[in-house]
């Protein structure tokens, strides 16, 4: 075995492209092959002495019989010490080690994260006499890592990666126009949620959350195509979504599950193990925050940590799942149930009963579609809406009126009442019928919820042209 690898290795040649041509061929004399399938074994391999080579005594004591002196993944390396000292002398030994097996180190990419608040006069850091700098921040394996706030650090990097993946979105969808919303989903679910769920078990918090969801609300809301200021209850109740805070809560619930089975010789495993001490003595940490998602769970499902921890990874994918749902829909029938009156949501809970994507979503025709988003998300300009807005102060509820009818001029109104379109009454009302032979004899009241609640393409197709006539799409 060992007499083909390097038989496969001595006869390997590469060539460069540049500007699409291609450069003579040249022999391989060191790495591994890209893309080989011994490649990754191989370079374990080679490396396997490293750990020997980095001293203990320079790095960071986890527990009594655990000392972590780095993280190794791929040839991305990060040594790690409790002193500038300390870690002066690992930088030494990894570049005595580098030396001693020919291989370099990219200077240009090592970096120097100091933890420490106290520190008034940094130190100075070298690899083989060459300085090293030393960063506020740094990125990881896909996880920006800074020294200073955090937080806010994460959620701009998060951000700023969605934002990037939303554009990708838009140049894709150029061709197509106005993105049908059944697409749209699918491409953020499998564009932008992959950068949103990465790594989030470990950093989530309730503002990188908060930040997370303007920026999903933007999209629904353009995907539906109405105002900025459209009630957010009314944005997931057409699309049936939720907000990311939920998802990423329950990330951090499969992942409390997966750290109770890790091995307990683990490094992961004893830090969580020392985390849920500390936490005895008030510390907070991300056990807490674990823990007290758990809490709630734990209520709701009526299972306790050890038997959660005992079910096998599907199980609580499914279970979390279904957590996820009924958490979110039970708050948002909550909500629909406080609307009053004088809220702008008034009509929608005449006709909006269940949280799902709406049928009328999937219509072909961009402007009859959007023109009942807009319709059943008080994103219109019917009185009713338009005299909230006024200036220099918004009209009263019982002066908002009808400019031909002299009443308010609210959603029903405008659909069963108004005469100012009665012909296109008429067209709409002939569709219905052939679903509904009684509708004449409806009260408004009914042949409103009627129309609005209907699953039949070919009514709601009709609807939304009733729509886009009477108030065409802007």
């Amino acid at each position: 075995m060992l007499n083909l690898i390097m038989d496969m290795y001595s006869k390997t040649k590469s060539v460069v492209k540049w500007k699409g041509k291609l450069s003579a061929e040249f022999v391989d004399e060191m790495g591994v092959a890209q893309g080989g399938i011994l490649s990754p074994y191989l370079f374990k391999k080679f490396l396997g002495d490293l750990a020997c080579n980095l001293s203990k005594q320079w790095g960071v004591v986890v527990d009594e019989l655990t000392v972590l002196t780095h993280l190794l993944w791929a040839d991305d390396l990060v040594l790690v010490s409790d002193s500038d000292y300390g870690l002066q002398c690992q930088l030494d030994n990894l570049f005595d080690y580098c030396s001693k097996w020919q291989m370099i180190i990219n200077n240009l990419k090592t970096k120097v994260l100091v933890y420490n608040s106290g520190v008034t006069v940094m130190p100075n850091f070298n690899v083989g006499g060459v300085p090293i700098e030393i960063a506020t921040q740094y990125n990881y394996l896909g996880n920006l890592y800074s020294t200073i706030d955090q937080s806010r650090v994460i959620k701009n990097y998060v951000l700023n990666n969605c934002r990037r993946a939303l554009f990708k979105i838009r140049k894709l969808c150029l061709p197509l126009g106005q993105v049908p919303p059944s697409l749209g989903l699918k491409l953020f679910d499998s564009l932008v949620m992959p950068l949103v769920d990465y790594a989030s078990e470990v950093w989530f918090n309730e503002e990188i959350a908060q930040g997370l969801e303007v920026f999903q609300l933007g999209y629904l809301k353009r995907l539906l195509g109405v105002r900025p200021q459209t009630p957010t209850l009314a944005v997931y109740g057409e699309l049936g979504r939720h907000p990311l805070k939920y998802r990423l809560e329950m990330n951090k619930l499969k992942y409390l599950h997966r750290v109770n089975n890790l091995p307990d010789t683990s490094i992961t495993k004893i830090v969580y193990k020392k985390l849920e001490l500390l936490s005895e003595f008030g510390a907070d940490s991300w056990f807490t925050d674990a823990m007290n998602l758990f809490s709630e769970f734990e209520k709701s499902c009526n299972i306790n940590l050890d038997v959660f921890c005992k079910k096998n990874k599907e199980s609580v994918k499914t279970m979390l799942k279904n957590y996820e749902t009924k958490r979110f829909t039970t708050k948002w029938i909550n909500d629909m149930d406080a609307i009053t009156d004088d809220k702008k949501l008034r009509t929608y809970i005449k006709f909006k009963d269940e949280l799902l994507f709406e049928d009328y979503l999937l219509l072909t025709v961009p402007k009859v579609r959007i023109a009942i988003s807009r319709f059943c998300c008080s994103s219109h300009n019917l009185a009713i809406e338009l005299g909230r807005h006024a200036k220099p102060k918004k009209i009263e509820l019982a002066k908002r009126l009808c400019k031909k009818c002299n009443v308010i001029e609210d959603e029903m109104h405008h659909v069963t009442a108004c005469t100012l379109n009665s012909k296109q009454r008429e067209s709409l009302y002939s569709e219905v019928l052939k679903y509904e032979p009684n509708f004449i004899s409806y009260s408004n009241a009914k042949k409103f919820k009627f129309i609005l609640q209907t699953r039949e393409r070919k009514l709601l197709q009709a609807f939304g042209m009733f729509l886009y006539k009477s108030y065409p799409v802007s």
